[in-house]
């Protein structure tokens, strides 16, 4: 009886940790956010007035989307990353806080 609980036990542990990888929007959305970290340091953002950093941010971002390296991220993060490091990579404070958690 104990080893049918025990296999039981590792059954769904082992499930748990087998968790879907992340889609490719939940990719997006976790490679927004970074990018979104990053701006900080951006020049364009800093000269920015208050009443159009929030559309030199947007637009900024938009750029991004288009480049190459942030589709192939995309598609690298949804057939490598697993879903504990995605969680992370949501949950992170900052730009290094990000990397560190997509290792």
């Amino acid at each position: 009886m104990r080893r049918v609980a025990l296999a039981a036990v590792v059954a769904s542990v082992a499930s748990v940790g087998c968790a879907a990888r992340p889609t490719e929007e939940e990719c997006r959305a976790a490679l927004d956010r970074y990018v979104e970290m990053t701006l900080g340091d951006d020049l364009d953002v800093a000269r920015a007035g208050p009443e159009s950093v929030v559309a030199v941010r947007e637009a900024k971002k938009a750029a991004r989307r288009t480049e190459p390296r942030y589709q192939a991220a995309v598609a690298r993060c949804a057939r490598e990353v697993s879903r504990a490091e995605l969680e992370c990579a949501m949950k992170a404070v900052n730009a290094n806080a990000w990397e560190a958690c997509i290792e």
